[in-house]
């Protein structure tokens, strides 16, 4: 193998890594906001209102190995009483609700 070729080759593997990287953390940021509507009101919450939107280190934050969003949202639980919980997302899954 030419060393330009190997050069390439190694050029090429460092930029996948980095695209691989780059899509890893920072894929919280393509995830929709319907993922948080969809969620609640199919558990039976109402009056749902996004407060925050965190995407960095989620998984620190309690949520899953596959979650790369949580959402903070205020709402009105089944029960009738406002609440405010997290729904944490991912790319290939729907959102978990967690109570705050």
């Amino acid at each position: 193998m030419k060393s330009h070729d190997r050069n390439s080759l190694e050029a090429l593997l460092v930029t996948l890594i980095f695209v691989f990287h780059f899509l890893i953390i920072f894929s919280g940021l393509f995830i929709n906001k319907d993922v948080v509507f969809r969620t609640l009101r199919s558990q039976g919450y109402s009056n749902i209102e996004i407060t925050d939107r965190s995407w960095f280190l989620v998984r620190l934050r309690g949520c899953g190995a596959y979650d790369y969003v949580r959402f903070t949202a205020k709402a009105t639980n089944p029960r009738g009483d406002p609440a405010e919980v997290y729904v944490c997302a991912g790319l290939l899954k729907g959102g978990t609700i967690q109570v705050k």
